[in-house]
């Protein structure tokens, strides 16, 4: 029955396909139809034969530039990151898938924006970039948070994101948790190579983290099925290889090179040369496995050497390890040990780029669960509310407190401006009587000064006119006492000593009269 379904899918594809192709043989076609047959042919070819695929998203993209089909253009870089990526050309892809995003966030094409960013983070998970792969898947989710319900996008392609990521930083726990959520999602809207894909990575996690094999084999047949239904022939190969890495745990080397030849004949015509370069170096572990050393060590390095040309140190870091411990066994302990010391270098550069640190910091600042963003959410809004809330009491508060300054201030300014005032009329009035004072003062000391003058005259008068008299009784009281004068001349004298103590007494009273009019 699944066969039945597959072939009847393959057939109609194939017969879209070859309609395509005869309608831009037969016909002459604008170049609108022709960009979108080359772009519709670049996804369906993807499956088929990844180098048609990346040849017709160069036509549909170099005829979208020319004619300026901008729409066409963001849709046709999205699909051509997504071709490079199965052909191993990371860094082309990156650039596609960033003009992909700067078109679609110009446009507002939310649900392409959302599927650019989401495979932006998964082409950082197959490099092991963990900060930016979990960058991404948040871009993502935010797009998602806000046009998600509205706009029907799917919340599964986000969730194998982050499963995967989770599954890169070890945390098996929330990788499962995400991954339940991705295959429920993608069964919902009957994404059957999606939930493929959601298995073959499961299994690789319990294969690699816990080393849990039989679980491991029962997502990797579920896988099968799914890839089986979709007639998709590259990711059955990777189902192969895969199985083969698990019968090498196993250690059923017979059983691993089986599968490993089986996806080999795949990718041979399908595939890219990356996918065939890693078969090669699990037959080197086979050969290995078996010590057919000079087998496993041809395997080895010409794996290394196409790696190492392609300056790819991820796929690179694995056959170095192989040739060191061939070499080891084979007695080439000095070239064993400079490939453990290469693989020490390589390894230490992509542990600086991984950004595993930085990963685990951005998660811990958010929340992924739905219900975590819903509450969020709510959260925000209550948030929001009582911010307003707040904002407007604090506002009023603000207000009132502000106006009572104001108004304490103003009344305060006021009181001063009156104090000022007063304090200058106050100082006016003083300096008014100051200036009256000084002025009596001035005329004071000019009275004083006069009277100083008159006094200083008047004593100088006193002491002539008193001086002689007194001079002429002292002298007459001398010459008596000494018995020089006799009664006539003392008699004569005292006529004159009269007279003159009349006339000072006569002084003496003008003066006193004088003082006393004064």
């Amino acid at each position: 029955m699944i066969c039945t379904v597959a072939w009847a899918k393959d057939t109609t594809a194939n017969i879209d396909m070859y309609r395509r192709l005869d309608s831009l043989k037969m016909y002459s076609l604008p170049d609108t139809a022709k960009a979108t047959i080359y772009y519709e042919l670049s996804h369906d070819y993807l499956a088929k034969n990844v180098d048609s695929a990346v040849w017709c998203g160069n036509q549909a993209i170099n005829i979208s530039t020319i004619r300026n089909f901008s729409g066409l253009l963001a849709d046709a870089w999205l699909q051509q990151g997504i071709n490079y990526i199965w052909a191993y050309h990371f860094d082309s892809a990156y650039q596609c898938f960033n003009s992909a995003i700067d078109s679609y966030t110009k446009k507002g094409s939310h649900e392409k924006l959302y599927e650019a960013f989401n495979m932006m983070s998964y082409l950082y998970q197959l490099n092991e970039v963990w900060d930016k792969a979990w960058e991404y898947s948040q871009h993502a989710l935010d797009v998602y948070n806000k046009y998600g319900k509205a706009e029907n996008i799917p919340a599964a392609y986000m969730h194998i994101n982050f499963a995967s990521i989770y599954s890169g930083l070890n945390d098996t726990k929330q990788a499962e948790h995400y991954y339940s959520l991705a295959k429920e999602g993608f069964a919902q809207i009957q994404e059957i190579n999606e939930l493929g894909n959601c298995y073959l990575e499961m299994a690789r996690m319990h294969m690699n983290l816990h080393k849990d094999l039989p679980l491991a084999r029962q997502e990797l047949d579920s896988a099968m099925y799914y890839f089986n239904i979709e007639d998709e022939p590259v990711q059955m190969a990777e189902v192969y290889k895969t199985l083969g890495e698990y019968y090498l745990l196993e250690n059923n080397p017979d059983e691993a090179k089986k599968n490993f030849n089986t996806a080999l004949g795949i990718y041979s015509t399908k595939g890219s040369p990356v996918d065939i370069e890693l078969i090669k170096i699990n037959f080197g572990k086979i050969a290995l496995n078996r010590q057919q050393l000079n087998a496993a060590r041809v395997y080895a390095q010409e794996t290394y050497d196409f790696f190492k040309k392609r300056d790819d140190k991820r796929q690179r870091l694995e056959t170095i390890l192989l040739l060191s411990e061939i070499d080891k066994r084979l007695g080439f302990k000095k070239r064993a040990y400079a490939y453990l010391d290469e693989y020490r270098n390589v390894s230490d550069s992509l542990k600086l780029q991984s950004g595993e640190l930085r990963a685990r910091d951005l998660m811990v600042e958010y929340s992924l669960t739905a219900r975590d963003r819903e509450n969020e959410s709510l959260k925000k809004q209550n948030e929001k509310k009582d911010e307003s809330l707040t904002l407007l009491i604090v506002s009023g508060v603000v207000i009132l407190f502000t106006s009572i300054f104001l108004a304490v201030l103003f009344s305060q300014k006021n009181a001063a401006l009156k104090k000022l005032e007063t304090m200058q009329l106050e100082t006016e009035q003083k300096n008014h009587e100051l200036e009256k004072l000084q002025k009596e003062t001035e005329e004071k000391n000019k009275e004083l000064a006069k009277i100083n003058s008159i006094k200083d005259r008047l004593i100088s008068m006193i002491a002539h006119d008193i001086r002689s008299p007194l001079a002429s009784l002292q002298n007459t009281l001398t010459l008596t006492r000494e018995n020089i004068l006799n009664a006539e001349e003392f008699s004569g004298l005292a006529q004159n000593l009269e007279s003159d103590i009349y006339n000072l007494r006569g002084m003496l009273n003008n003066m006193l009269l004088w003082s006393r009019e004064q």
